[in-house]
């Protein structure tokens, strides 16, 4: 008959000057939240800034009574046919996601300067 190694298990070692019996507090649950979410977050004058910046081009009005009254493209307000036309639906693939910026062109990688 074969006998069957058991597997013995060594003492675990900790690190210097750390008392298993003490461990102390343990990890902030927000650690894993991201920084911007954590109660503790102060944001910086950068941040704010970027925050209270308008969104979307450049030159776009605020109000939305501003440009609807600027629009000369379509027909006019009194008429039927602006009434009869349904508004056109957004298709999800028609979305275009990243905001419009496009990517960065490499410039002259090796230049020789001597």
């Amino acid at each position: 008959s074969m006998c069957v190694p058991v597997d013995r298990k060594g003492k675990p070692r900790y690190p210097k000057g750390f008392d298993p019996a003490n461990p102390g507090p343990a990890p902030d649950p927000e650690r894993w939240l991201p920084k911007k979410e954590r109660s503790t977050y102060r944001r910086t004058k950068r941040d704010k800034k970027n925050a209270s910046q308008m969104r979307g081009p450049q030159g776009a009005a605020s109000g939305s009574g501003a440009s609807s009254s600027l629009d000369f493209s379509g027909p006019a307000k009194g008429s039927a046919s602006a009434a009869a036309a349904p508004a056109p639906t957004v298709l999800p693939h028609e979305i275009i996601a990243g905001g419009g910026r496009g990517k960065k062109k490499g410039g002259k990688k090796n230049k020789s300067n001597w």
